[in-house]
């Protein structure tokens, strides 16, 4: 450390100071973090390196502060990338009444251990995240330009105020929202060491780690350069139907009127047939295997035995509805505007001959390759188009969408239930209650057609899909998110 960028140990506590234009910053947490190292590990070596991995990024907080729309997940990927590439140094100018100078005040070189690094910063927000007291406690300050723990520009409801006082940063005060933030930094640094562990680099352009659910901000992007046949099967993938399926959405599948669509097994004899406002068979279709006959469709032939159908039904038979759930309003507004533009842009002869909506411009069935081709190509779009996805890589094709539906579903049942107790305790029937994200998992698992919860428990496990950058950029749209969840809770209500 040299002049005064400066950490230290005194009484078995770590402190931290700097001073930077003019005003001192200091730490509030890290002498508590500390002690509790000391008294847990008992080795004040350990502690005071750990102690400098922390101290690197407060000081890169300090003078790299988030940039405008930056999501946490995004800042913790620049701030690796930096150290793990080439390090990063501090100067300072100086005056004198001859010359001026400037001078290191700090550099961090290179670092060949980011394990440490991230193994250091996510024992300071578990520590912070397990005092509970500590995270809503009003009266303590904060962090410099409180950019260390939070986001100030992403998080809605912090009451920040300006104390550059000496000795104190911004004062920021948080209940909930802070230890709902810590969750996040704490998940974001689980996967970027288990990246790191296993050799996995950074996703270039997103700030995610190697992901199997498709980012939000990506699937928005590929709606604005994705054409209309395109845009509607992504959109209905975005209701977790696998790609087999989605190319099997038919004519006779879509009710415009009630805003519904089905996706009905081919080979299904099980599943019921979609029915209108009054009950009558939707478009007076016949049964799906009598349909394709009809139209000379034979299902184990070629090119139909190229579309393969997944074993069981989407949503399962156990769901009461039938029909796919579409997380957004605005997505589904979406699906329907674009599928009348489809249908008018597909000549009469093909409809007639071919029930299927997806097809290619000869009238033929679009294959799933041909699907694939068509992704890859508007993957491409989103790289040319806007420049901070230059370097995107995106591996898992249309699964990712089905990933995306799952991971979504429970980010928000989780960020609701932080934000409404009321929602902890839900009548849903024979004196029988749960909670809103115990639901959210329930209807998930009938949405996508599992026969069970055990398949969709994977996307409720915070460690494993539940990311911070997702966390955030719902945060941005709780008003929308919270409808997600009042939809099910009712829906659950009604039934009881």
């Amino acid at each position: 450390m040299k002049n005064n960028a400066n950490y230290m140990m005194i009484n078995d506590k770590v402190y931290f100071h700097h001073k930077k234009d003019g005003l001192d910053y200091t730490d509030p947490f890290i002498p508590m973090w500390s002690e509790w190292k000391n008294l847990n590990e008992g080795s004040k070596g350990t502690v005071y390196s750990q102690a400098g991995y922390i101290f690197k990024f407060w000081i890169f907080a300090l003078y790299f502060p988030v940039e405008k729309n930056e999501s946490l997940t995004k800042y913790l990927a620049r701030y690796k990338k930096v150290i793990t590439q080439k390090g990063f140094k501090i100067e300072e100018e100086l005056q004198t009444d001859s010359i001026s100078f400037r001078q290191v005040i700090y550099e961090a070189k290179k670092t060949n251990s980011v394990i440490n690094d991230l193994e250091a910063l996510q024992s300071f927000f578990q520590f912070i995240y397990d005092n509970k007291t500590l995270s809503e406690d009003d009266s303590l300050p904060v962090v410099p330009q409180s950019d260390f723990y939070f986001n100030k520009l992403d998080m809605k409801g912090l009451e920040v105020k300006d104390k550059h006082s000496k000795g104190h940063a911004y004062g920021l005060k948080a209940k909930g929202l802070m230890r709902l933030s810590m969750a996040n930094r704490i998940t974001a640094l689980t996967g970027m060491i288990k990246g790191a562990k296993r050799g996995i680099g950074t996703t270039t352009g997103t700030g995610l780690e190697n992901t199997k659910a498709m980012p939000l901000d990506v699937f928005e992007r590929l709606l604005t350069v994705a054409p209309p046949e395109r845009k509607l099967l992504y959109l209905l993938c975005a209701t977790s139907a696998r790609i087999g399926q989605a190319l099997h959405l038919t004519w006779f599948d879509v009710d415009q009127e009630r805003k519904r669509v089905f996706l009905i097994n081919p080979k299904s004899k099980n599943k019921q047939l979609p029915t209108d406002a009054k009950g009558y068979l939707f478009l007076d279709q016949p049964r799906r295997e009598t349909l394709l006959k009809e139209k000379g469709i034979h299902i184990s032939l070629s090119p139909h035995s190229l579309i393969r159908w997944k074993t069981g039904e989407i949503p399962s038979i156990g769901d009461d509805e039938g029909y796919l759930f579409f997380i957004f309003d605005e997505w589904k507004d979406m699906f329907f505007e674009t599928y009348l533009k489809v249908r008018n842009n597909t000549p009469t002869t093909h409809r007639k001959n071919n029930p299927f909506v997806f097809q290619t411009s000869t009238g033929k069935r679009l294959l799933p390759t041909e699907a694939y081709s068509g992704l890859k190509t508007d993957i491409e779009a989103i790289k040319a188009r806007y420049p901070q996805y230059s370097e995107l890589q995106l591996e898992g094709g249309f699964h990712l969408l089905r990933h995306m539906f799952g991971t979504l579903m429970a980010s928000a049942a989780y960020l609701t239930l932080a934000q409404d107790e009321k929602l902890n305790s839900i009548e849903i029937g024979g004196g029988t209650r749960k909670n809103i994200v115990e639901i959210t998992k329930m209807i998930t698992a009938r949405k996508m057609g599992h026969s069970g919860t055990s398949s969709t428990d994977t996307y409720f496990n915070p460690n494993n899909y539940i990311t911070a950058y997702t966390m955030e950029i719902l945060h941005k749209r709780f008003s929308e998110v919270r409808s997600i969840t009042k939809k099910i809770a009712e829906a659950i209500k009604e039934k009881a």
